[in-house]
């Protein structure tokens, strides 16, 4: 069996794994029903028609009491309520506005023409064989069906064809009173914006709104473009008196917030616009779904402008020291600041948008082996170059062997090490590979070693040979990059066919590849001009041919 190699950041990431599989296991449990039972105390039952309408009733009596009391708490029962009507019709945006309008309106409805009695009400024993599919409260038209198919599959929920005509069927019936044992409606009090708008602007419609909405929404446009130019001038003085302070991150703080932030104040007028002016229906889907995403989008436009603003200023921090690690971890928290930024603004809005991202989530579980699987090897790379960063065993600009590879460090991201070659060539290195091999960091030499032979011709002479070791000392030792006295050597060491070798072995003090060879180059022309003084020949490789002759001349022909 092959032993397990070493490597720290796989290690970790394999911890993490059951970790998350903790986490993804256990979101499940945080369903939006177990919140709202477990902040208002009231359990949604809905496996039969008179389960269904009982526990809409009383979520609604405890809402209309709150609503009276000014009770919160009591109020947030309508979230009950509203899981017992069936809105899989109505787009995701407008489901929290059209469940929380249509309880309101059927329970001021059924207060004014139905008493309920529950014992007339089909309960789970008489629906356990599965037949009846709709009951009728009363001749009232208002009906409790059993769902087909979807995730509420099985349950009695109020029929969708309540929601839409809800409304006229209450403006039908508003001026009754409310029936004696009844919970006197849902404490409905009408929008104050109705009671001034004038009967006039009311009774025509125009692609499902009327007049006066009409007339707001253009107002509500034009107040939205006027509030951005308003915001545009603010933010204009703003930055001519920045100017005038000696520092520049004040003047591009201001710089960042132009653009979004007059468009986040807009999209907040229309918003605010479109709930004042009681749009509902198609219209309320539209117009919100568009603001809403107008309006995330501007905020992960302006917090990814903040990041990137952000992640300058600490790189101008970085540039005043003198490691080049922390440049690279700048550029780590930076990337990590937009992605959070951009992740951010994505999750709030889906959320806003209606999208339950709690069950998205909870369905990361099913597959939660196989994404982590997946993401066992991104992880041990994120976790390798952290370590990376904190081990410090080479920084950018270092040279640096890693098993056969072998070069100048550019770059370490989240996921690999990227060195520059001797071919000019790019190797890219994952961080967990990295951690678990030797690294040879060639750019922490404090010394960088000189080894040279020069070949002088046989006929040199003894005296000449002493004279030139001695002047090559001299020469390497007056030099300010000379280091390791202690390890100079200049002698002559070997007789070799056709020349005398010697030898010149010592250290260089040399921050870079390139001062290094700048430093041997003029060492090695002094060397040349000592040699040339004391004329000194240097042997030149050759090679002997040897021509042999047969003695018989070659013949030629005319």
């Amino acid at each position: 069996m092959e032993p397990l190699r070493s490597n720290p950041p796989t290690m970790i990431a394999r911890c993490l794994i059951p970790l998350l599989f903790l986490f993804l296991g256990a979101v499940p449990a945080l369903s939006a029903k177990g919140l709202f039972e477990g902040n208002v105390g009231v359990s949604v039952q809905t496996s039969s028609p008179q389960e269904t309408l009982q526990s809409f009733m009383v979520a609604m009596d405890r809402y209309a009491t709150g609503k009276r009391k000014g009770d919160l708490g009591l109020q947030a029962n309508i979230g009950n309520a509203i899981e017992c009507l069936n809105l899989e019709s109505v787009p995701l945006v407008n489901r929290s506005h059209d469940g929380r309008e249509t309880a309101i309106f059927l329970k001021e409805i059924i207060d004014r023409i139905y008493v309920v009695d529950y014992g007339q009400v089909p309960g789970p024993d008489e629906v356990a064989d599965g037949k009846l599919k709709r009951w009728e409260l009363g001749d009232t038209g208002i009906t409790i069906s059993m769902v087909e198919t979807g995730p509420h599959k099985g349950e009695y929920l109020f029929s969708p064809s309540l929601v839409g005509r809800v409304g006229m069927f209450y403006e039908e019936i508003k001026d009754k009173p409310y029936l004696e044992g009844s919970g006197d409606g849902a404490a409905y009090d009408p929008p104050w914006i109705l009671k001034k708008v004038p009967d006039w602007a009311k009774q025509r419609k125009y692609f499902e709104l009327e007049l006066w909405q009409w007339i707001g929404l253009l107002i509500a446009l034009f107040s939205g473009l006027l509030v951005r130019a308003i915001t545009g001038v603010f933010l204009h003085f703003l930055k001519i008196l920045t100017a005038k302070t000696k520092g520049e991150w004040d003047d591009r703080l201001v710089a960042t917030l132009v653009g979004p932030l007059g468009l986040i104040l807009s999209c907040g007028v229309w918003l605010i616009s479109v709930k004042l002016l009681l749009f509902s229906g198609v219209p309320l889907a539209i117009f919100q779904t568009v603001l809403q995403v107008l309006l995330f989008a501007s905020f992960i436009w302006i917090g990814y402008r903040l990041a990137d603003l952000v992640g300058e200023y600490l790189t101008y921090l970085a540039s005043k020291t003198e490691s080049t690690m922390d440049d690279q971890i700048v550029k780590l928290v930076a990337r990590t600041l937009k992605l959070f930024a951009v992740l951010t603004g994505v999750i709030l809005a889906a959320q806003n948008l209606g999208f339950n991202v709690v069950s998205l989530l909870a369905g990361l579980s099913i597959g939660g082996l196989a994404v982590a699987l997946a993401m066992q090897t991104t992880l041990s790379n994120f976790i390798g170059s952290i370590m990376i960063m904190i081990d410090r065993s080479f920084q950018v600009g270092h040279w640096i062997k890693i098993g056969e590879a072998e070069g100048e460090v550019e770059e370490v991201d989240f996921r690999c090490t990227r060195l520059r070659t001797f071919y000019d060539s790019v190797i890219t290195i994952p961080n967990s590979e990295v951690m678990s091999s030797k690294i040879d960091n060639m750019g922490m030499r404090q010394h960088r070693r000189v080894l040279s032979s020069i070949h002088l011709t046989p006929d040199t002479a003894p005296d000449k040979i002493q004279a030139f070791v001695d002047g090559i000392k001299q020469i390497i030792s007056a030099s300010p990059s000379f280091g390791r006295k202690d390890r100079l050597r200049v002698v002559l060491k070997d007789f070799t066919t056709n020349s005398l070798e010697i030898l010149i072995y010592f250290f260089l003090k040399a921050p870079d590849l390139s001062t290094e060879l700048q430093e041997r180059h003029r060492i090695f022309l002094e060397i040349l001009h000592l040699a040339r003084k004391l004329e000194i020949r240097f042997a030149l490789p050759f090679q002997a041919i040897q021509i042999e002759r047969t003695g018989e001349e070659p013949s030629s022909s005319v």
